[in-house]
């Protein structure tokens, strides 16, 4: 099974069912519903996600859907510094 990494972006576009990025993003759920792909999180994009949810696009039952989301993917700490090297 397949690991995705998804961005802020995608995983909103998953939540809220944002026209016209939604229609893409629906093929990640059926892989995700077929077992054929994992979501993974960055946990700095929680935050980010219930305030676009709650404030920014005032999402009717934004915390049933965010939660179901949430419970669905792999949270991945992103809060120590990484570290980069140069080639």
């Amino acid at each position: 099974m397949a690991d995705l990494f998804l961005d802020t972006d995608v995983a909103f576009d998953l939540v809220s069912g944002r026209e016209p990025f939604s229609v893409q993003s629906k093929r990640l759920l059926t892989l995700h519903s077929l077992e054929e792909v994992s979501f993974s999180i960055s946990s700095c994009s929680i935050l980010n996600l219930i305030y676009l949810s709650s404030q920014t696009y005032k999402l009717s039952n934004w915390e049933i859907k965010l939660t179901a989301f949430l419970k669905s993917c792999h949270w991945l700490d992103t809060s120590k510094k990484a570290r980069f090297s140069r080639p």
